[in-house]
């Protein structure tokens, strides 16, 4: 039984492929393989590192992509972008309104009919994957110029990453 009185199965095979053991009552047997970087191996971004790019809530220098779980390498990471964002044409109330007052005049207020308005909403999420790192964030849209920024700031991360020291 394990600390919570429960019977775990004990499988000498999956012990044997590197599963975790259940019966430690820590839970943290043979995790030592998803474990992050070392911090003396990984000393973070200096004062000469400075941000080049934002995107959401990351930011990435020349060596490093800094997220709000901390500074990780970024040599190795894998950038993807999904556009959840939808553009949307409408006829606005006032050239409805518009239409009938002006019916009744030889079939003028059609014209106001033609009248559109676009509208954008949604978001765009980007997601980065690396070795020890999985992050992912949301930016909200609320224009097309807004969709084509993020995608710019994603490529100009991925030139770092294949620039990256």
């Amino acid at each position: 039984m394990d600390h919570n009185g429960w019977d775990q199965p004990t499988d000498p095979n999956l012990a044997a492929a590197g599963a975790p053991d259940l019966s430690d009552p820590s839970g943290y047997a043979n995790t030592q393989q998803y474990l992050p970087i070392p911090m003396h191996e990984h000393p973070g971004p200096t004062e000469a590192d400075r941000v080049l790019v934002t995107v959401g809530d990351m930011a990435v220098t020349g060596t490093y992509l800094m997220t709000p779980g901390g500074p990780h390498w970024l040599r190795g990471t894998t950038w993807t972008m999904s556009n959840y964002a939808t553009t949307s044409q409408y006829t606005p109330a006032w050239a409805i309104i518009g239409c009938f007052v002006f019916l009744p005049f030889c079939l003028f207020g059609l014209v106001f009919l033609l009248a559109k308005n676009t509208r954008t909403s949604g978001s765009v999420q980007v997601t980065v994957q690396g070795p020890g790192l999985f992050h992912t964030t949301q930016i909200p849209i609320r224009s097309v110029a807004q969709i084509a920024a993020a995608e710019q700031s994603v490529n100009y991360a991925r030139f770092l990453v294949a620039h990256a020291r």
